[in-house]
This record gives C-alpha cells, structure tokens and sequence, in this order.
C-alpha cells in the first residue's frame, strides 16, 4: 500500500479514528506534534497523497493533546475534544469551520460543571445533539456524560457516574445504537473495579449498569468503545499491560 512519508515534524502520535467529508478528503487529529507539540488537526487528500496542517493546538487557550477523533455537524463544520487545556487545564470542545478556516472553542471544560480530562469522540446522535463523556469530575471525580448543543455550542452535564454502580473513568466514545439509547464502556469501577458496560438512556436520563468487567473469566480494563454489528449485539477489546487484547460479544 501507499503511504505518507516525512511527516513527524507536523504530526505525531496519530491514535483517533478519521473521518471522510463530502469533498472525498480525511481529516484527523494527533495527540501531539506541531509547531507546540500539543498535536494538530490535519486533512490528508488520499487522491495526490497531499498532507495539510490545518491547525496547532497550543495546549493552554485552544486546549491540547486531542486523544479523540472529529466528527461533523454539518457539511463543513468539524468538531472535537481536547483532553487538556483551556481555563483550569480540564479538556475543551472545539470546532473547525472549513469553509472558512476557522477554529473555535465552543466550550472550555469545568471539572465540576461539566467534567474534565475526555479521552473518546463526539458522537451525533439522531436528534441532532453532540454527546461526549469525560474521564474525570462531576460530582462524584468519576467521570460525566455531556450533551453539546451545536446551534448554540452550550454544554450539558447530563450524568454523573457514581463508581461501583455505573463504573468509573468512562473512555472511547459513546454508541447510539438501534433502539436509539446509548452505550459505553468505563475503564475501572463496578463491582470488581475492572469497568462496565453501561446503557444510557437520555429520556429518562439514566444509567444502567449491563456488565461487570471481571466477572464470567472475563478479563478487564476495556478499552475504546462498543461496535454494534447487529440489532442488540455489541463487541468490545479490553486489556492489561500483562495481558493480550480480548474481543468481547455482548
């Protein structure tokens, strides 16, 4: 296959998924490198392998060290997560507008008000709203789901996870699956501490727990997010340090 080289000056530690516009271009972040090494959002043109930096975050009032991916809102305009940065160095929503270059802070996190430190995508649900998670803060330190609104770019703190009831340090993104509620993973918490699967249900604004990593020789620690491939049927990878990577069925 083809590739790009000599890239390490503008990009580094490219880890989030990336995502095709209308125009056939990909576009992405890097969680570091840049003219701050505090990572960039770039478009990459796959029909002359042509690389653009588009972007530098600086790491303090743009946020910094992206460790997600961009999603669309409309056909031009990109959004996105900063788990550092901005007032209190907490994580900011972001969003690129490409028809005009123009980068904006939609959002500088709160730990209390709206959670800190995200390390998973915005996604968008049917209705139209942006919901994300953070790995820390609210009410509990264990991490919040949030919803943005994209007219008016406000920011929602919805749910506060408590720890052993709902899990703790919820990671990757969330799913809205078929039955139009939505699911996630959390890193640690539950009833072993290993992290869950929980179901979000945004009407009646609730979580349930569904599974405790852990339990049933299951390993733990899972990491990014859930995969429906049919109606009510999810897969899942957790890992360890000490262990080889799982692919779960749920």
């Amino acid at each position: 296959p083809s590739k790009m080289e000599n890239t390490s000056i503008v990009l580094s530690l490219l880890k989030s998924p990336l995502i095709q516009a209308t125009n056939g271009k990909i576009y992405g972040l890097c969680e570091f490198g840049g003219a701050y090494d505090q990572g960039v959002i770039f478009e990459f043109n796959p029909s002359n392998n042509q690389y653009v930096k588009l972007f530098d975050f600086d790491g303090t009032t743009t946020g910094g060290a992206p460790r997600s991916g961009l999603i669309f809102d409309n056909v031009n305009i990109l959004h996105g997560l900063c788990t550092y940065g901005g007032t209190g160095n907490y994580g900011t929503a972001f969003s690129y507008d490409l028809s005009t270059s123009t980068f904006s802070v939609t959002q500088d996190l709160d730990i209390n008000t709206h959670g800190a430190w995200p390390i998973g995508s915005l996604v968008k649900a049917n209705n139209g709203f942006l919901w994300g998670m953070t790995s820390f803060g609210g009410i509990h330190s264990n991490g919040t789901i949030f919803r943005i609104n994209p007219g008016n770019n406000t920011i929602t703190k919805k749910f506060d996870f408590t720890g052993v009831n709902h899990g703790t340090a919820p990671q990757g993104e969330l799913i809205q699956a078929s039955n139009g509620k939505f699911y996630g993973l959390t890193r640690l918490g539950g009833s072993l501490g290993h992290g869950v699967i929980f179901e979000y249900n945004a009407q009646s604004n609730s979580v349930t727990k569904l599974f405790d990593f852990g339990t049933n020789n299951s390993k733990f620690r899972p990491h990014g997010g859930l995969l429906e491939v049919s109606p009510g049927v999810f897969y899942a990878v957790s890992y360890t340090h000490l262990t080889l990577p799982t692919i779960y069925s749920v």
